[in-house]
């Protein structure tokens, strides 16, 4: 059992935890919160705490009752006053600021993992997008040639907009679909961690630098490639990693196991089931590369990504237009110069 000592700087260290309810701690005075100065307790009662919300009283009031005491409420200037009998006033302190503890860390745990609405507009945008580039190349095998990923061209002469316009691309419509279908599922729970358009902008940063990653790996070999595989498996990284971060910091277990485990686990499982490729034999390796390629970069950089998230919350406008402007002028940069205008 704490000593009396021990238990008054556990209530003064307590005392920012507790400022939240509208109350502050008097060095002087067993009280937690300031009592009205015209209050007086019934004889025989001593008053505990005080505060601004009556839900907030009662809720610490269930808290005493817990302990097996009882308390008695009063209202007076504004304020709900706990009493108690003078015999447990010190033990019923102590509890009110553990459990004041308890609910900052409870709320500041939702805190650190805030959620956004569903971004459909995006999904929208992104399944027009793939199906316009894809129309073009129907039209033409220019931009095919111009847009693809080349191992060689990448590495070697610098052209760093493939990483970027490969995305964009694809063999043939039941390679789009299946890109389309698996990009906006993964896309759309992004969407709700970090918001649509930095979701977006996150995604084709890694899926760009996946594309990159694979062509080192193939280098000085030629090697060609499109679709958005690489993003998709990307955004899977980040999703494992966003999962692996809110495991830690909520600090649980689960069948018996670190909870951080169990997001990892759901990833890997995840890329060994979609991400094996199809066809024969060389082109199961090239698409397995380029799969773990993007999940690699996705997981990498998701970890401080995640562990920002709170922060791209709090600023969400200034995010979301960074997110938009990036998406935009990368695209768009990209393109222009795969067709040699700059």
């Amino acid at each position: 059992m704490a000593s009396k000592k021990d238990r008054g700087q556990q209530n003064a260290d307590a005392s920012d935890e507790i400022r939240d309810e509208g109350r502050c701690m008097s060095k002087h005075d067993p009280v937690i919160g300031i009592l009205p100065v015209d209050f007086q307790a019934p004889k025989g009662l001593v008053p505990v705490a005080v505060f601004r919300k009556k839900a907030v009283a009662d809720e610490f009031g269930l808290a005493i009752l817990a302990m097996g005491e009882s308390y008695w409420a009063f209202f007076s200037e504004g304020r709900h006053i706990l009493c108690t009998s003078p015999e447990s006033a010190e033990e019923v302190s102590f509890e009110i600021v553990a459990f004041s503890k308890l609910r900052r860390k409870r709320r500041d745990s939702v805190e650190d993992q805030p959620e956004y609405p569903l971004c459909w507009s995006s999904a929208m945008v992104y399944t027009m997008l793939l199906a316009g580039f894809f129309a073009m190349q129907q039209q033409s095998p220019i931009w095919t040639e111009i847009g693809r990923a080349d191992a060689v061209a990448i590495i070697r002469q610098g052209e760093w907009w493939r990483c970027v316009t490969a995305l964009f691309l694809h063999a043939d419509s039941a390679h789009l679909v299946a890109n389309i279908l698996t990009g906006a599922g993964f896309t759309l729970l992004l969407g709700k961690l970090y918001g649509g358009p930095l979701a977006w902008a996150i995604i084709l940063l890694c899926g760009a630098m996946g594309t990159a990653l694979t062509a080192g790996i193939y280098f000085p070999a030629d090697h060609f490639s499109i679709g958005s595989s690489t993003a998709v498996f990307a955004a899977l990284g980040l999703l494992t990693a966003t999962g692996i971060v809110m495991s830690i910091r909520a600090r649980t277990t689960s069948l018996g196991l670190p909870n951080w485990l169990i997001p990892l686990l759901a990833g890997l499982a995840l890329l060994a089931f979609m991400g094996a490729g199809e066809g024969d034999e060389l082109m199961r390796r090239i698409d397995l590369i380029a799969h773990l390629s993007g999940f690699g970069v996705g997981l990498l950089f998701g970890i401080p990504i995640a562990v920002m998230r709170k922060h791209f919350f709090q600023y969400e406008r200034f995010s979301r237009w960074c997110g938009l402007l990036f998406v935009f002028w990368i695209i768009l940069l990209a393109w222009v110069a795969a067709m040699g205008w700059i």
